[in-house]
């Protein structure tokens, strides 16, 4: 007869598999939570919540009766329900046993592990969840094409670069520097194809622009292929069009971006996965690339860039993509370290080797070392690949003819632990995607 911790550990695993992107079931779950949601006017709970607490349940259940749930998705189905039920009847109660519920699962997958030390490593993952309020404007670019969401990013001081005992770190990621920056604009996505024809169709300022320059072809998915120099000439077209200076980042702004707060070697924390951003997660031999990064796993490589759409995961500050994808041209010209690098937050244009600019992000075909937050590399201006995008900023020093909209964003803020394999007691830290949902203000 299985052991309780063996019934428990099933059912876990059972659910983890549910909420995968790929499994068309949790896809239907979660279409089913929205809409008894919506049926009941719920508005306290998000298909998140219930999922937690429904699997409290289950473990309670287990825990009491010693008996394994057989058919997990129907079961899931009808406590969901009677949750739904609940939070109609008592919303106040049911919000607070939502935040419990992530606490406690939080510590149930950060139990000890019970397998033997010979099994294999694995990691088992709970989202504990922050809401942060984000202020935005959109920049509308053309009917049928995605406006241009611009996130405001504060004002504030980081240490830029990586420290010396970041694992896989290179030496022109240092030395770290404190730099201090003012209040911006950035773009939550890289451009993607769409935008780039509407913007590539106003008046030549210096030099022309293929309509359609990128290698893998979709509306949704980042423009590529286009040189530092293009880029450029996008951002000069879309000042003129919109009255507001629009550039490419200096590569301090994108880093305090990226980092959105964070310390760790990826917004998201210690390691990554390809769940969470298109990498490549599998072993490149040739190169002596790994697929994975410190503790994290081994993922899948997709040969390809995604739509900017696909994870629906954001920083604190509200941007997508900024691991992986494809590389972003930033402002600066090459230094091979930050020795005498401004703190200002200003591109970094003197001395140096004005041959080459910087790129930063990783990109679908680089391993996970080289999309951490402190990576950099450079790339010649006149040059394109199907690897290099781009994103936007803006000092928004114009008077915006609208308000600035407010998004609420539901951020991870750690997961994980081993339930199996790593060693007993050991604590695997990751932050996993967070979801960015709108509150509907304006």
């Amino acid at each position: 007869m299985a052991s309780q911790d063996s019934l428990r550990q099933n059912f876990l695993d059972t659910i983890s598999r549910l909420q995968a992107p790929e499994n068309p079931i949790g896809s239907s779950l979660v279409s089913y939570l929205e809409r008894i949601i919506q049926q009941y006017s719920v508005r306290s709970l998000e298909p998140l919540d219930i999922i937690n607490q429904a699997t409290l349940q289950g473990v309670d259940y287990i825990d009491r009766e010693g008996q394994a749930i057989a058919n997990v998705e129907a079961w899931l189905r009808t406590t969901a329900l009677q949750i739904v039920q609940s939070a109609k009847a008592d919303p106040v109660a049911e919000s607070t046993q939502s935040i419990d519920a992530s606490k406690e699962l939080s510590s149930l997958y950060n139990q000890p592990a019970t397998q033997q030390e010979d099994e294999p490593r694995s990691l088992k993952v709970v989202l504990k969840r922050q809401t942060t309020q984000n202020q935005c404007y959109d920049e509308a670019l053309g009917d049928h094409v995605l406006p241009l969401r611009m996130m405001q990013i504060p004002a504030g001081t980081f240490l830029m670069g990586s420290p010396e005992d970041e694992l896989e770190r290179q030496e022109r990621e240092g030395s770290q520097h404190e730099v201090t920056l003012s209040q911006f604009y950035m773009g939550k996505y890289p451009i993607t194809q769409a935008q780039w024809r509407a913007v590539v169709a106003l008046p030549q300022i210096d030099r022309k622009l293929k309509a359609d320059p990128s290698y893998f072809n979709g509306d949704l998915r980042p423009v590529e292929q286009v040189s530092w120099h293009d880029a450029v000439e996008f951002c000069d077209r879309l000042t003129i069009l919109t009255n507001r200076q629009y550039r490419l980042p200096t590569e301090a702004e994108w880093e305090y971006a990226c980092r959105a707060g964070t310390t760790t070697p990826f917004h998201f924390g210690e390691t990554i996965t390809t769940d969470l951003a298109n990498y490549r997660g599998t072993d490149d031999k040739k190169r002596k690339w790994s697929g994975s990064y410190g503790d994290g796993p081994k993922g899948e490589y997709r040969k390809e860039t995604t739509p900017v759409n696909q994870f629906k995961g954001a920083n604190a500050f509200g941007l997508c993509d900024m691991h992986g994808d494809v590389w972003e041209w930033c402002q600066d010209h090459w230094h091979d370290s930050y020795v005498g690098a401004p703190n200002d937050g200003s591109a970094w244009i003197e001395g140096g080797d004005s041959k080459y600019r910087v790129r930063r992000g990783g990109s679908w075909y680089c391993g996970p070392r080289l999309c951490r937050s402190a990576a950099r590399f450079n790339y010649g201006p006149g040059n394109d690949n199907d690897n290099i995008g781009f994103r936007v900023v803006c000092s928004a020093s114009r008077t915006l003819s609208s308000p600035l909209r407010t998004v609420t964003t539901l951020s991870g803020i750690g997961i994980g632990a081993a339930l199996g394999g790593i060693g007993a007691g050991a604590a695997v830290e990751v932050h996993p995607s967070s979801i960015t949902i709108e509150d509907g203000q304006n």
